[in-house]
């Protein structure tokens, strides 16, 4: 009859014969006492079976069969052929690549009691070209094989890559399956057995969120501490992220670089990364850019894990910060990839695009990221010191005592932690008759007092490491100097001291408290004009200058005695 591939061929057979015994059939049989020979049997119909092969297949994801795979990762598949006894002739394995993948190789593994027809190992005789992209059916030919042994088989291996292509996306899911064709051995058509199993992986990525935190205010002088978070709360690992903090105009001027600054993993894995090493920092000026860039294969954030970046940044030094300033530090992280390329360029590499500050800034300072984008808003204090000098004697005698307060007032929100005060005397005082400077209101840790030294020789002092405390609680310094004698009546004697202020660059000098001191330039600061820095002057008023005139007229008689 006519038949299918794989059909079971049975065959039953009749047969008519004569026993040798003779034609009585008790003779044959052996029945009423005679000696039978049954030389003759009945109807045989017992099948015999003609196997001319089988072949089962399945096609599954190579041990350990993980599912999720991002781009750029290999994945392995296994087209599993198993063979009944025989031979069976023109072996073709079909697989049926999903877009989104691209072939790179193949080998057969596990060949067990099976061999090419006519001797020799069992081989690939032809395979797709590598980096076949994927939406395309790979014809593997086998070629005809036969078996050698029990439970004969072989596995192919088929290795592809996920592709960096659009439709990739987290989430996204990849359909395998692969068949099997061959020659029918009755008219030598195709016959098509289909794998058992279509396996499926899941497309996944890397997804990094930035929080960036801080104190609520920093204090002029002295450098905050920052905390740049970066979790990675998606479902593969980043490669050798970027982080991007952008400081504010008004703290720029000091090198974040050369502050403490600290790069470490947590979350998984316990590491504290080494500069040079793990990761390069990089500081601009001009546009306020620390970028810090993660290089070694430890430099990465697995799923769950947080990159934590420490640095300390200080507000500009300079008398123009006031305490309110609202100042923001800007972060974005990008420039992960999805393979470790620490040791050079990776194919299938797909690397993170996100531009700086091109995303939603947090509204709230918070240490939990919810994108690549987050910022930090806080206020800058500083003191606001104001230094008046007063004299008793606006006008003075040659030779008088003149005794001068230098009153030191802070009306901002934080301590005025000054280094030194410095005087200088006017080379219209004596030399060797200045008091050393008094204190009251802070502590001292240091003063110097030369009666007769400073640029005139008539005296100078210093007194150094003041604390000047906020609310208007003054600082005073008092002392006493003599003016020489004589002086011309009209002189005017200034006098200025200065202050160097942690936080400011330029010291800070003295205003007078006498309104008449007002020279018209504004270059300093007082209580009456943030701006103004006169010099306390007093005017020498000598005593009158009487002038003798002697005359003689030549007309005049002598006098005579007792005239």
């Amino acid at each position: 009859p006519a038949t299918e591939p794989y059909m079971n061929i049975s065959n039953s057979t009749e047969v008519e014969c004569t026993s040798s015994a003779g034609v009585n059939a008790d003779e044959r049989t052996g029945v009423d006492g005679e000696t039978g020979l049954n030389d003759c049997y009945d109807e045989q119909d017992t099948p015999v079976v003609f196997q001319t092969g089988t072949i089962n297949t399945e096609k599954r994801i190579k041990a350990p069969a993980v599912t999720d795979y991002g781009i750029g990762d290999e994945v392995t598949y296994e087209v599993t052929v198993e063979l009944g006894q025989g031979s069976v002739d023109g072996i073709h394995i079909l697989d049926n690549l999903p877009a989104g993948l691209i072939y790179l190789s193949s080998s057969l593994t596990n060949i067990t009691n099976i061999t090419a027809q006519g001797g020799g190992a069992l081989a690939i005789l032809s395979s797709p070209a590598a980096n076949t992209s994927g939406a395309s059916i790979l014809d593997f030919e086998i070629g005809d094989v036969v078996s050698t042994g029990a439970s004969p088989s072989f596995i192919l291996e088929i290795i592809a890559r996920v592709e960096d292509v659009p439709a990739n996306i987290d989430g996204a899911t990849l359909v395998n399956t692969s068949s099997v064709t061959l020659e029918d051995p009755d008219d030598g058509s195709t016959v098509t057995v289909a794998s058992v199993g279509s396996p499926e992986i899941d497309i996944v990525e890397a997804q990094l969120v930035l929080a960036v935190d801080g104190p609520a205010n920093v204090d002029l002088g002295v450098p905050a501490d920052f905390t740049a978070n970066i979790e990675n709360i998606g479902n593969h690992p980043a490669y050798r992220p970027q982080l991007e903090i952008e400081l504010p105009a008004g703290m720029r001027s000091t090198d974040p670089t050369t502050l403490p600054l600290t790069v470490s993993i947590s979350g998984g894995r316990t590491l504290t990364l080494t500069p040079g090493t793990d990761y390069t920092v990089t500081y601009s000026a001009a546009t306020g850019r620390l970028v810090v860039n993660l290089i070694s294969s430890n430099g990465f954030v697995d799923v769950g894990e947080k990159l934590v970046v420490e640095f300390d940044a200080a507000i500009d030094n300079g008398s123009t910060t006031t305490t309110g300033t609202a100042l923001q530090i800007i972060g974005t992280t990008s420039g992960f990839g999805s393979q470790d390329s620490s040791a050079g360029p990776v194919t299938g590499n797909r690397l993170d695009t996100t531009t700086f500050n091109s995303g939603t800034l947090g509204t709230a300072n918070s240490a939990t990221g919810d994108d690549q984008h987050d910022d930090h808003e806080f206020d800058a204090r500083a003191p606001e010191l104001l230094i008046i000098k007063s004299v008793d004697l606006t006008t003075a005698q040659p030779g008088s005592t003149l005794n001068y307060t230098v009153t030191l007032t802070n009306n901002g929100a934080i301590n005025a932690i000054v280094n030194s005060v410095t005087d200088d005397m006017d080379i219209s005082f004596e030399p060797g008759t200045m008091t050393a400077p008094v204190v009251a209101g802070s502590a001292v840790g240091s003063a110097t007092n030369n009666s007769s030294g400073g640029a005139n020789g008539t005296g100078t002092w210093t007194v150094n490491d003041l604390v000047v405390p906020p609310g208007g609680s003054p600082v005073t310094i008092t002392f006493s100097i003599d003016l020489k004698r004589p002086l011309p009546s009209g002189t005017v004697i200034g006098n200025q001291a200065s202050a160097d202020v942690e936080g400011y660059d330029d010291p800070i000098i003295s205003d007078s408290n006498n309104a008449a001191d007002d020279d018209g330039a504004d270059t300093g600061n007082d209580s009456g004009d943030a701006n103004d820095d006169d010099p306390t002057l007093t005017t020498i008023e000598s005593a009158p200058i009487l002038e003798v005139i002697k005359n003689s007229a030549p007309d005049t008689p002598p006098l005579a005695p007792g005239g």
